[in-house]
């Protein structure tokens, strides 16, 4: 890398690697992502409602709660049905997965991989591939989530995450996921 090159004070840089680099006047580095305010209050409106659904469920009075069980067909409706709606008010303002910062891109990649080793469970599929850009998104612009994301996946150690003899046991009763060869 060459380290002569002028940084801009204020301004974007699109790396070669990806990504996108906002410089902004002061500042000793550049910022990784962009701020957009379309984008961070769409993503604002997508994080609370599911934070108000939960709210409004655990407020149920405990007669209402059993009427809520007659319902629970309804509730377990809920949740693809906030994955479309988030898909849909995002489709204006969400990002090319090559403009995310660093540690998105690496999170989007890792969601990749899990969606292909679904196989030829595409609703399974389909539901991954949601989730993984309202995730990625929901850190790409609110980068109080991402930070504190990276801090802690930073002091994971791999080795206990890694399949041992008693995992692989037990993904060979799990068909229809390819666990990359692990098991």
């Amino acid at each position: 890398m060459d380290t002569t090159a002028k940084k801009p004070s204020v301004g974007m840089v699109f790396p070669k690697e990806g990504g996108i680099k906002s410089y902004f006047k002061g500042r000793k580095y550049p910022y990784p992502g962009y701020r957009n305010r379309e984008a961070a209050k769409t993503i604002e409106f997508i994080k609370r409602m599911p934070i108000e659904m939960i709210d409004f469920l655990t407020s149920v009075k405990k007669i209402d709660l059993f009427k809520l069980l007659f319902l629970k067909g309804l509730i377990k409706k809920l949740t693809p049905r906030w994955l479309n709606f988030a898909i849909w008010a995002m489709r204006d303002v969400r990002h090319k997965p090559e403009l995310y910062s660093r540690p998105v891109r690496e999170i989007y990649r890792l969601f990749n991989i899990l969606i292909e080793r679904e196989g030829d469970n595409a609703g399974m599929k389909e539901k991954w591939e949601k989730i993984r850009d309202i995730s990625c998104m929901i850190l790409e612009v609110d980068n109080a989530y991402r930070f504190r994301l990276q801090d802690i996946l930073s002091e994971m150690d791999i080795d206990k995450i890694k399949f041992d003899k008693a995992d692989k046991y037990f993904t060979s009763f799990n068909k229809g996921y390819n666990y990359g060869n692990k098991t």
